[in-house]
C-alpha cells in the first residue's frame, strides 16, 4: 500500500458481500485515514467487573481532523450479545475552531 512516516495517509471504501445471498451493500463515500497519526485516539482498553464502571479519556486532533476526519469512536464490549447492543457510537460532535 504504500504506507510510511513520509505518507502515512490513505483513502478507503467500503463494500459488503453476503455469501449466502450474494447481496452487495456499498456505503458512499470515501474515507481517509493518517496510520501513523489518527485524528482521533483509539486502540484503549480497559477491563471491568461485573457492574463497574470507569472513564475513557477521549481525544481530537482538530488540525488532523481537517485532514482526515472521524465521525467518532465505536466502544465494543466483547461480552455483550453479537449486534448493535455490543457497540456503542460515540459521535464526536461540534469542535471548537482555533
Amino acid at each position: 500500500m504504500g504506507i510510511t512516516s513520509a505518507a502515512p495517509t490513505f483513502s478507503y471504501a467500503i463494500t459488503g458481500f453476503d455469501l449466502a445471498t450474494g447481496a452487495i451493500d456499498s456505503v458512499p463515500g470515501v474515507g481517509h485515514y493518517n496510520a501513523f497519526t489518527p485524528s482521533v485516539s483509539q486502540g484503549d482498553y480497559i477491563a471491568l467487573g461485573s457492574g463497574k464502571s470507569a472513564t475513557l479519556p477521549l481525544s481530537v486532533n482538530t488540525a488532523l481532523q481537517a485532514a482526515t476526519p472521524s465521525l467518532g469512536w465505536m466502544i465494543v464490549s466483547l461480552d455483550n450479545r453479537n449486534g448493535a447492543a455490543q457497540a456503542a457510537l460515540v459521535p464526536i460532535g461540534k469542535l471548537p475552531r482555533h
